[in-house]
């Protein structure tokens, strides 16, 4: 059943009203209008599929901040539960309006991974200011120490606290990437040891969170300790190799979020799923073997590409049937968005083996 903007669910209503008041609140004065397009707008609007399409305009260009702040809203608004797209023009722009369109800003669901890892680029470099400042702080610490036992109590505190708030935040991060592990509910101590082993397999927010936090908390212990060292004992030097250390850990989250990006962009291949992917495919009784497999890996998403081979006596119906439904499997797996199938006729040849390898 398709659905108008005049007629349409209380959901569909709701969400496109939050989106605008949001909207509205970042642009403020400089928004004329935002308008709605597309299907909703025009009668043709499914919520299981659909889109929401609007069109914003402004009376001046957006401001840089701006545009990060609606890319912020709206990877946080979008898909939840209705894919967005909308682009923003300013006046100028429609007045002398040219095809191709002019913009200042356009947002959907195809450029997400690649707005995702401009935001992560973006982390990545305010903590790797911040690590090379706490480098250089150190160096000077370990030349001219700092004064024993000045403000020991209050930095005490302060470190305290922040331990206590950092690894709380850890926590979660735990907690969330146990969660989207196969098996279910994890609990107890088993959370922190499943989500150190599991860290590798976990969303890039989710990972890039874990990280920080994981060198927060670790690094408020460790200055702690340095505190108490250089004020009760003559090495004076503790608080300097202690900010070297704790900016050495971050120089390490800086690289290690910095090439999993990298891999994000690029793509690389998978080859854990390829594997399971291999099994589930040779579960399927008409397979006789695999030619070829490759599971490649963009941002979040996996985009597999399979060529079977099958029994020469098999009809082409069948084989059709076939290739469906390995095809509805491998697009169940968690992540998978994108499959392309070939078959071909069984060589004898063996291309496959059990280790989920071509030989």
């Amino acid at each position: 059943m398709s659905d108008h903007w005049e007629t349409c669910q209380p959901t569909t209503y709701d969400f496109v009203h939050s989106l605008m008041d949001e909207i509205k609140y970042i642009l403020v004065d400089n928004l004329i209008g935002l308008y709605l397009h597309g299907s909703l707008a025009m009668g043709g609007f499914n919520p299981a599929n659909s889109d929401i399409d609007l069109l914003g305009v402004t009376r001046v260009p957006l401001a840089n901040e701006d545009v990060l702040k609606l890319k912020k809203l709206l990877l946080k608004k979008s898909n939840q539960p209705f894919p967005i797209e909308i682009s923003f023009l300013n006046k100028k722009q429609l007045r002398e309006w040219q095809h191709p369109s002019q913009f200042d800003f356009h947002f959907s669901e195809f450029w997400r991974n690649d707005f995702e890892n401009q935001s992560k680029l973006g982390a990545v470099l305010i903590v790797g200011i911040l690590a090379y400042e706490t480098v250089k702080k150190g160096i000077h610490h370990i030349i001219n120490p700092p004064e024993s036992g000045s403000w020991f109590w209050l930095n005490i505190s302060v470190l305290g606290v922040a331990a206590i708030l950092e690894s709380v935040v850890l926590l979660k991060a735990m907690r969330e990437i146990t969660r989207d592990m196969a098996g279910g509910d994890i609990k107890g101590f088993k959370v922190v040891t499943e989500s150190f082993k599991n860290m590798g397999d976990a969303k890039p927010a989710t990972k890039l969170v874990f990280l920080e936090d994981m060198v927060a908390t670790g690094g408020a212990v460790i200055a702690i300790l340095s505190i108490v060292i250089g004020t009760y004992t003559p090495f004076h030097e503790a608080e300097g190799y202690a900010s070297v250390l704790i900016g050495l850990m971050l120089f390490y989250v800086v690289g290690r979020v910095f090439l999993d990006n990298a891999a994000g962009v690029l793509g690389v291949s998978d080859e854990k799923m390829e594997k399971k992917i291999g099994e589930l495919v040779f579960a399927e009784t008409h397979v006789k073997d695999i030619q070829e497999l490759m599971v490649i890996k963009e941002g979040e998403e996996l985009h597999v590409e399979l060529k079977v081979e099958f029994d020469p006596d098999m009809s082409i119906a069948k084989a059709a049937d076939v290739l469906d439904d390995i095809e509805k499997k491998i697009l169940n797996e968690k992540g998978v968005t994108e499959v392309i199938i070939e078959s071909d006729k069984d060589d004898k040849v063996r291309s496959w083996n059990n280790s989920g390898e071509g030989t």
